[in-house]
């Protein structure tokens, strides 16, 4: 196998693990939604406005997730892409 060959298996190889890892943060991310959707219909109306600072920091922290997760993808379809011309 020559160094080349080796190099695209090993950047095939990172893809695949980027893929894994972003489709895990996908799950913390629904995780996050479903614990919002909770904390919600849990204590949603409070009069002093803390249920909303804490379902927007919730919701915040699932965009975050997530971005990263969509962020991995693309890191991988790229690597993928340089790969495939290699």
């Amino acid at each position: 196998m020559s160094r080349l060959d080796q190099l695209k298996a090993q950047i095939y190889s990172i893809a695949a693990s980027t893929d894994n890892q972003a489709n895990q943060l996908k799950g913390v991310a629904q995780g996050i939604q479903a614990k919002t959707g909770v904390v919600s219909s849990e204590i949603g109306g409070t009069a002093s406005g803390s249920d909303t600072k804490i379902i927007n920091s919730f919701t915040r922290a699932q965009q975050a997730v997530d971005q990263a997760a969509n962020a991995l993808l693309v890191a991988a379809s790229k690597a993928r892409e340089w790969a495939d011309k290699a």
